[in-house]
């Protein structure tokens, strides 16, 4: 795995300064920009990268430019297109598919207890919505994952990290327009897109066109999580310009729970890295600053990133309160089999979920279900413990939203995450050192492998 040019760098930070410069100038045609920018993705990732890219990356990138002009559905032809490539990369043996037959079986045996559980259970009429949704996320991530841990040494991670990252301030430059919020008032104006959006009455007037903070605060701290996919020793002053410039963008979003996963990623890296000392000279004070200008914020302006909220008689952070304990009182009651699985309601509507993927799984399926998973979970994760490592700031971005938002219609990644792990053990038992290669040595197997390519398609 070869180190990014400085060349690369400068375009991706110099791209992420401009946009941050035009949140208070507002002078950029950003549409023309974001489809720019996921040209510039195209161009410069290679093959093996561009096929990841589309199971992970343009199907939101590129559906949230033909949004803005009322065009639905092409960003969602990326994925199917990116495993029929995928697919046919794998049969001609053009890249590697370590395990992907036996890490299915638990994810398909998890699907049809769950399939089981809609079924033979009665409420709602979105239950089998929901299975369908996670059927296709599942056996998504669990390609996805399969080729991204069998490919490590074809797919640049700090690249693919970087452009999430890159897009995420696209994407908040973008929420002006789309959202029409006045965008921030200066520099310190912490979590202005949450504040923005709930004073405005956004959140309750939206018809499902809307550049959610805690969506897109979640999507950065996946890209960082792939950036810190590190088999090589990068520079401490890139670590921590990268660190630095994701925790601004969750400070802005105001997503609370991304904000934690930061902190979590940095404090793990901290612990486990010789550089992590630096942490505490750098990531801390910035934070210091920025929620000193938070507070003072507040005097000029109404809501701030610590305020409460109160629902249904509860005040809670993150109005979590309601939502998990009505998970907790259903687990209660059916603590066998649950309510069933896409059956839990909260004040008498069925389509939620209690944002947070152990008590669903409770809720829904029961210590029965809860058991299997946590059993196929472990069977899995035990032996292939010394390689998680490899992709522990990955897991800790997808874990950690698991914990505080979205359903297990998506946070079945989790699972496909950890069922994937296999892959990533062989790669590393059959390329440990190629990582060591110099630029010149990748690039030359690089161009190897695509005469090679030209040469089977003639």
């Amino acid at each position: 795995m070869k180190h990014l040019s400085t060349i690369e760098y400068s375009i991706i930070f110099g791209a992420i300064v401009l946009l941050v410069a035009d949140l208070f100038f507002q002078i950029l045609p950003i549409i023309p920009v974001a489809a720019c920018l996921v040209a510039y993705c195209v161009i410069t990732s290679n093959r093996y990268e561009n096929i990841f890219l589309l199971l992970f990356f343009y199907s939101f990138a590129i559906g949230i430019i033909m949004r803005f002009y009322n065009i639905s559905g092409i960003g969602g032809m990326c994925v199917p297109l990116g495993l029929l490539i995928l697919s046919w990369h794998v049969f001609t043996r053009k890249v590697e598919f370590y395990h992907f037959g036996h890490s299915v079986v638990p994810l398909l045996a998890l699907l049809a207890l769950f399939g089981v559980s809609a079924l033979t259970t009665e409420g709602g009429d979105v239950a089998m919505k929901k299975y369908t949704d996670t059927i296709y996320h599942g056996m998504t991530a669990l390609a996805m994952f399969t080729y991204l841990f069998s490919n490590l040494d074809r797919i640049n991670t700090q690249r693919m990290g970087l452009y999430y990252i890159l897009y995420s301030f696209v994407l908040l430059r973008m929420s002006i327009p789309i959202d029409g919020i006045p965008g921030p008032e200066n520099i310190f104006d912490i979590g202005f897109l949450r504040n923005q959006i709930i004073s405005m009455g956004l959140l309750e007037e939206s018809e499902g066109f809307m550049i959610f903070y805690q969506t897109l605060g979640f999507y950065c701290m996946q890209g960082l999580g792939l950036f810190m996919i590190r088999l090589y020793d990068e520079k401490t002053s890139t670590i921590l310009t990268v660190m630095s410039i994701a925790l601004l963008l969750v400070l802005y979003t105001g997503s609370r729970q991304a904000i934690l996963t930061f902190f979590i990623m940095a404090i793990v890296w901290s612990l486990l890295s010789e550089k992590g000392s630096l942490i505490s000279k750098v990531m801390i004070p910035l934070f210091v600053v920025y929620v000193i200008g938070s507070l003072l914020q507040t005097l000029i302006s109404e809501g701030n990133l610590l305020n409460s909220v109160y629902s249904e008689g509860y005040v809670q952070g993150g109005s979590r309160g309601p939502w998990l304990l009505a998970g907790i009182q259903q687990f209660l009651s059916h603590p066998i089999w649950g309510v069933g699985y896409g059956r839990y309601a909260i004040f008498g509507v069925y389509g939620s979920y209690p944002h947070n993927m152990f008590i669903e799984l409770l809720c829904e399926t029961g210590l029965i279900g809860f058991s299997v998973a946590i059993f196929f979970a472990t069977r899995f994760f035990m032996p292939s413990r010394t390689a998680f490592p490899v992709v522990l700031y990955l897991f800790i971005a997808f874990f950690s939203r698991a914990m505080v938002s979205d359903s297990l219609a998506y946070n079945i990644q989790n699972f496909a995450l950890i069922f994937s792990l296999p892959a990533l053990k062989e790669w590393i038992a059959y390329y440990e050192g190629d990582w060591d290669l110099t630029q010149e040595e990748m690039e030359e197997e690089e161009n190897i492998e695509e005469e090679e390519w030209t040469a089977s398609l003639q």
